[in-house]
């Protein structure tokens, strides 16, 4: 292994090493200095940049080790002390003009071939022949030793997550920002509606309120997640992930507190568990027709108008594939 392959994985390690240890004296990401987070940034694209050095030089040294035994074939003198190169003229002891064949592949004699180079294609099938006069074959033992060679590799960016539930229920409510533990608003219970015609000089019907002020707790959802040192030796790819994936877990836990939470702190109170709910049986009826009843239901006991609903896909499986009795 050359010196320069040495040197390049020893200094890649120690800025690994440098950018561990400034991680390891904060509990999260967010709450890293300014100074040390203008370092992480300096320390990761030194990395990267050195990253892509090493493989570099590994490719060549594992280039040149496979290649050593050809190039020291290519590089032997000959008589008069000349060395010979592919492609080059040379007279064998008989006298007679020889040249030393360069080695191709199958695939790049093939494009090289004049006979593949003249051909034109003219549509539907047709075939080409090209003919090998010189192939070699070789066989080679590789000796490793695993404490002293690095096998290269190419890591892709980004991670291929697999697939989650896609949240719903938190886009069908408003959504505001608050720096309080507790919101407090006034409910209106019931109101009597005494409104009605009355005559000239009559006493006018009176109103009745029903109203009482309820607190709403603001509750904390959290998650927290390890890292390896893979993932910290590409900032990049970290920051997509988490924001990715962290973001994603918090959404979904978000989307079954607001439907079904059941407000025992530190629980959200869930729509299905809000006292003095409506419900609608299925009984006999059809899927649609029993959603239509539902939203009916609504708007003449509760007088609002529904603007979403949310369904089981599997439930609106059976809904979409409904068929009459001609099919």
């Amino acid at each position: 292994m050359s010196t320069t392959l040495v040197e390049t994985r020893e200094t890649l390690n120690a800025r690994r090493k440098s950018a561990a240890e400034i991680f390891a004296k904060y509990p999260d990401v967010g709450s890293m200095s300014d100074e040390d987070a203008v370092e992480i940034k300096r320390l990761n694209d030194e990395t990267q940049d050195l990253g892509k050095k090493f493989d570099e030089l590994m490719e060549r040294e594992r280039i040149r080790t496979e290649n050593e035994a050809e190039y020291k074939r290519l590089n032997t003198p000959i008589s008069g002390g000349e060395m010979r190169f592919p492609g080059q003229q040379i007279t064998t002891a008989g006298g007679e003009d020889a040249t030393l064949t360069q080695y191709k592949s199958p695939g790049e004699a093939f494009v090289a071939a004049t006979e593949f180079k003249n051909w034109r294609p003219r549509g539907g099938n047709q075939a080409v022949s090209v003919e090998f006069p010189k192939a070699r074959a070789e066989t080679k033992t590789t000796f490793t030793q695993a404490a002293a060679l690095l096998t290269a590799y190419e890591r892709v960016p980004g991670i291929v997550m697999v697939g989650t539930q896609k949240p719903h229920v938190a886009d069908l409510l408003a959504q505001g920002t608050t720096q309080a533990v507790t919101i407090r608003y006034v409910q209106e219970n019931t109101f009597t509606n005494a409104a009605d015609a009355v005559a000239e000089g009559a006493l006018k019907p009176e109103a009745v309120f029903d109203t009482k002020e309820v607190d709403a707790p603001v509750r904390k959802i959290a998650v927290t997640a390890r890292v390896t040192d893979e993932l910290f030796a590409d900032y990049a790819m970290l920051r997509d992930y988490i924001n990715n994936r962290l973001d994603n877990m918090l959404e979904l836990r978000e989307d079954v507190e607001l439907l079904s939470g059941t407000g025992a702190a530190p629980h959200i109170l869930g729509l299905l568990n809000v006292s003095g709910i409506q419900t609608q049986a299925r009984g006999s009826d059809p899927g649609p027709d029993a959603v239509y009843k539902a939203m009916v239901k609504v708007m003449t006991v509760g007088y609002f108008d529904p603007d979403g609903i949310v369904m089981n896909p599997l439930n609106w499986q059976a809904i979409r594939l409904l068929t009459t009795t001609t099919g």
